[in-house]
């Protein structure tokens, strides 16, 4: 059985637009560096979200835990 039960994650924006040059080029300079905790072990993780006008959805490495990020969830 799955563990499908995506978690809505707050995030703190690191860099706008993202550091990395490849990921910038390829979406015209919208995607950002974003850190955020695993929603099981609290470890601190990066990720660069290449639209962030779009809820994104996807099973973090970390734990194998699903991640949701929501547009304007940050946190301020």
């Amino acid at each position: 059985m799955s563990n499908y039960r995506p978690r809505a994650v707050e995030y703190t924006v690191l860099n706008n637009p993202t550091k990395r040059q490849k990921f910038a080029e390829a979406t015209k300079f919208h995607a950002i560096d974003i850190l955020y905790e695993c929603p099981k072990c609290g470890a601190e993780r990066v990720y660069t979200w290449p639209f962030p006008s779009q809820v994104t959805l996807f099973k973090d490495q970390c734990c194998d835990e699903w991640v949701e990020f929501i547009p304007g969830d940050e946190k301020q």
